[in-house]
């Protein structure tokens, strides 16, 4: 199957909800009760495989962000995620 004609199942299973809606809508044609489409776009779904995200150790954020350059940097942005610098 070719990779661009693979997308999430979660996106899928959006557009479908919205034309089945569209369908019921304007023309008062239900696309769920048809099973034939339902096991095809269920079978679809097996060719997708989510990206992984890195994970980030202490040793590579001492590579790539060494504190002699962003020290200042990372305390701003800790201070600003805990909520240090809020307004009120």
């Amino acid at each position: 199957m070719d990779s661009r004609n693979v997308i999430n199942e979660n996106v899928f299973l959006a557009y479908f909800l919205h034309l089945n809606s569209t369908l019921n809508v304007y023309k008062k044609v239900d696309i769920s009760k048809w099973e034939k489409l339902t096991s095809f776009l269920k079978s679809s779904f097996q060719y997708y495989k989510p990206k992984k995200s890195r994970k980030h150790s202490k040793e590579t954020k001492s590579k790539k962000a060494p504190d002699s350059q962003y020290l200042l940097i990372k305390i701003a942005l800790i201070m600003g995620i805990t909520g240090a610098c809020r307004c009120d």
